[in-house]
């Protein structure tokens, strides 16, 4: 069969779909939680009511930033494995692109930005407390899960296979290669532009995975993706991108409002070792019309 040859912003596409498709597979073998539990400190437990807004966060720019390193070199690794078996111009630019996303791109640089509310499908759990709760004195938000709709983010299990983790970072890699096939005998900028394209979706599946020590956490992210080409966002965040200070780091973030849906918050805990008072807690949730339980922690962390 003859295939027509493709221009470069349909090949973009193409690879841009193909690897879009991967990082949005679903999980089948994981239930659906009834609820999500974000564990925040008494600060951000009150800007979240009372501005009504869960904050993504730039998933690079936060704590977790270690555990997207994990998912990448996981990548490197099956990089290597293909290029033992047979070197190809794509497999090669893309373990450059891996070992130096600084390194120079195809005709035009194409980023993809992750951004994530990180939640727990339970909140009785010491190790959530102590790593997320500020060790028994923050607050955890149940939320339904339905909030993935209200604020139209992607809600993700986090992936602690290592098996699985391979086999779909293994995917994502195999997406560019059938669209170079598809192209018949492709040109050498479109091994560069599908290595690139790959390289920067990579980290937008890593998000999704932790390394198997932390699977007690049993964590799930709403996610989501923006896209820029040459510095400029194809599809700008609605509300635009606000910057908060996290100690020395630069945080951006975008505001994700609950504010159509405020029942979709339905439970609040407050961390066994924390001086805040439940009448406070409803007394301020009252004033911002949501009405969900309010209880204590029994989870004796300290």
């Amino acid at each position: 069969m003859t295939t027509q040859p493709m221009n470069a912003n349909q090949f973009v596409s193409e690879v841009i779909n193909a690897c879009s498709e991967v990082v949005l597979e679903s999980d089948k073998t994981r239930g659906r939680p009834m609820r999500l539990y974000h564990f925040t400190d008494v600060e951000g437990f009150a800007a979240i009511i009372t501005s009504r807004n869960l904050w993504s966060s730039l998933a690079t720019a936060l704590n977790d930033a270690e555990e997207v390193r994990h998912g990448i070199e996981i990548g490197k690794a099956v990089v290597a494995n293909r290029l033992v078996k047979a070197v190809t111009p794509y497999d090669q630019i893309l373990a450059d692109c891996l070992n130096d996303p600084t390194r120079a791109h195809f005709r035009i640089s194409y980023d993809v930005s992750e951004f994530v509310v990180s939640f727990c499908a339970q909140c009785d759990k010491a190790s959530q407390w102590l790593h997320y709760g500020r060790s028994g004195t923050g607050v955890a938000l149940g939320f339904a899960a339905e909030l993935e709709q209200v604020v139209q983010r992607d809600l993700r299990p986090i992936d602690y296979d290592r098996v699985s983790q391979t086999a779909r970072l293994g995917r994502l890699i195999d997406a560019g290669c059938r669209v170079l096939a598809r192209s018949g005998t492709p040109a050498p900028w479109m091994s560069e532009a599908a290595a690139h394209l790959v390289s920067i979706y990579m980290p937008a599946l890593a998000v999704q995975m932790k390394h198997p020590s932390f699977e007690d956490e049993d964590e799930w992210r709403l996610v989501g993706h923006e896209i820029r080409r040459d510095g400029k966002p194809l599809a700008p965040a609605p509300a635009g991108l606000k910057w908060r200070r996290r100690g020395a780091v630069l945080v951006p973030y975008e505001e994700l409002s609950f504010a159509g849906r405020l029942e979709t918050l339905e439970d609040v805990v407050v961390g066994y070792s924390s001086p805040l008072g439940l009448d406070a807690v409803r007394l301020l949730l009252s004033e911002q019309c949501m009405y969900p339980s309010v209880r204590r922690s029994d989870v004796p962390v300290r």
